[in-house]
């Protein structure tokens, strides 16, 4: 009877016995369904969209979600203005409309507020959604967005790096913090994205767009 569980800015997520559950506000499709005209849901609603795989996993960002299944294909629903579910943003897919399957052979993930990062079994490790900070990783040095602002992971799923190289480790542990995500790898952890108030433990509170080493410091 082990319930995993995370909550998002209006909506949470819990997974019992293997079967995913939803409620709170779901006008972006974060549930993965709709309650048309309310939009959201007051009790637990049964998100039965998998063909019968049963759940691992689940993460709520700001207004989507990803669940990683019992195949480790990972899948994911509602707002995608940054490409945060892992699909391009297309005039189509602004909003992804019930849980789609974006990757598989998924490892690990993790979901800031409006990005993602993925640890596939064969070592790679990959993000999509806002960039603003640098917290994709991806080496694009840039402040300001929009959804149709190619610099950022609007195009689904992005290989993220360290001095322009992609990452790649037989054991990784990431985190995506709400706009910042951290890689910790070979003894060493790397950090990137907003740093307004010291929290990457760089030094600074200058934001880092380019992933950079925080421990072991020197």
């Amino acid at each position: 009877n082990e319930i995993l569980f995370d909550v998002g800015e209006n909506h949470a997520m819990y997974i019992r016995q293997g079967k995913l559950y939803g409620y709170g506000k779901s006008d972006k499709y974060q549930t993965g369904k709709t309650n048309e005209p309310g939009s959201f849901y007051e009790e637990p609603v049964l998100i039965d969209e998998f063909g019968g795989l049963t759940c691992r996993r689940v993460a709520c960002g700001l207004n989507f979600t990803y669940v990683l299944m019992s195949d480790y294909s990972l899948w994911a629903t509602g707002e995608n203005t940054y490409g945060q579910c892992g699909v391009a943003n297309l005039e189509e897919n602004i909003v992804i409309k019930g849980f789609r399957k974006v990757r598989e052979n998924v490892k690990d993930f993790s979901v800031g507020y409006n990005h993602c990062l993925i640890y596939t079994f064969d070592g790679r490790v990959f993000s999509a959604g806002n960039n603003q900070f640098g917290q994709c990783a991806t080496e694009e040095n840039f402040a300001r967005l929009s959804r149709n602002d190619n610099n950022h992971s609007s195009k689904g799923f992005t290989s993220c790096k360290i001095d322009n190289v992609s990452i790649v480790s037989d054991f990784m542990y990431i985190h995506a913090g709400g706009n910042s995500s951290f890689f910790a790898f070979e003894d060493k952890i790397y950090a990137v994205g907003f740093n307004a108030h010291g929290n990457l433990g760089l030094g600074s509170t200058e934001n880092m767009l380019l992933n950079t080493r925080v421990y072991p410091a020197g």
